[in-house]
């Protein structure tokens, strides 16, 4: 959970581990520094945000573009509220319906392959859930938190 140079979910996923752990108030002598691991931890996280931006790879990392956003806006890092990545979420959003859809490849993952499964010890990752009207349940949730996050800064 401290290792540093994890990217991609692996490190989003350590930030929100500390988020929690601060809602908890959790005394584990783990959380102690959290300050520190969430400033580092961010940091890594805005730098994986812009270089996304700066290849051109925002249709392939949407997700966890807005997770980044979301997770550390929610830490305290205003500087995540851009007004290009505010436009470049709204962008994602299907007008007809409200929801968000974050993958530019069109890939739906069918529903009965939604969930966390077990091959032996090893975790495999949940895929989106795809609802009836196309919308991903996944991909609104977190556009839908990072814009309160937006409008929280004034946006």
């Amino acid at each position: 959970m401290t290792k540093l140079g994890c990217s991609s979910y692996s490190l989003s996923h350590q930030l929100f581990y500390f988020m929690f752990a601060d809602m908890k108030e959790c005394s584990n002598p783990l959380f102690l520094n959290a300050s520190y691991y969430k400033n580092v931890f961010c940091a890594s996280m805005k730098q994986i945000n812009i270089d996304s931006e700066k290849r051109g790879s925002l249709q392939t990392f949407g997700d966890l573009f807005v997770e980044n956003i979301l997770f550390c806006g929610m830490s305290g890092f205003s500087d995540f509220y851009k007004p290009r990545w505010l436009r470049m979420i709204l962008s994602w959003q299907k007008p007809e319906k409200g929801c968000f859809w974050m993958y530019g490849d069109g890939r739906q993952s069918s529903d009965q392959n939604s969930g966390e499964h077990r091959q032996g010890l090893r975790r495999v990752r949940r895929q989106e859930k795809i609802l009836k009207d196309g919308c991903a349940s996944h991909n609104t949730g977190v556009a839908v938190a990072a814009l309160g996050g937006f409008l929280y800064y004034g946006f």
